[in-house]
């Protein structure tokens, strides 16, 4: 049985976007799926911060983002 998905349902749903560099460039073809999984991870937690406008006057983008919480999510 396949089950479809409607326009709501897809653009309602969350998820992490996987940059292609990380696979494609032999620069990181050493690094564990769950050092990729923790990238992306932190690079929506900068998503979190801009929208949220973290931002100091020299536009640097602040993190709040502990090491125990992200390895809950690598679990």
């Amino acid at each position: 049985m396949t089950k479809r998905f409607n326009a709501t349902q897809i653009n309602a749903e969350l998820f992490w976007k996987f940059p292609k560099f990380l696979s494609e460039n032999k620069k990181y073809a050493d690094l564990t799926n769950d050092d990729r999984v923790a990238y992306m991870l932190i690079k929506d937690r900068y998503r979190y911060s801009l929208s949220n406008n973290w931002i100091d006057k020299d536009k640097n983008v602040y993190v709040y983002f502990t090491i125990r919480v992200t390895a809950k999510h690598l679990l």
